[in-house]
């Protein structure tokens, strides 16, 4: 393919690409897009996983595919919070 390249997404393009997007409760996201919203690895999502660990991270399986649905996401982190409301 020659005079075509393709240019590469930076880190903090891609963080900027999933905060600027809005989800649905409903919405199922992929691990890279959960990592990035919990500006965490994809690696550490699998490793909760596979430990069975108690993180309580709800996901689904389709098949070979992991899904997280974002109200699932964002109950966890709420039920995550510590410390006195502002």
């Amino acid at each position: 393919m020659k005079g075509k390249q393709r240019r590469k997404k930076s880190r903090g393009a891609e963080l900027r690409t999933i905060a600027e997007r809005t989800f649905q409760p409903t919405d199922l996201l992929t691990d890279s897009e959960v990592a990035q919203y919990l500006r965490l690895t994809a690696h550490t999502l699998r490793c909760w996983r596979s430990a069975r660990s108690q993180t309580g991270l709800r996901f689904i399986r389709l098949g070979r595919q992991i899904r997280y649905k974002f109200s699932d996401v964002q109950a966890w982190i709420e039920s995550n919070a510590h410390g006195t409301a502002a």
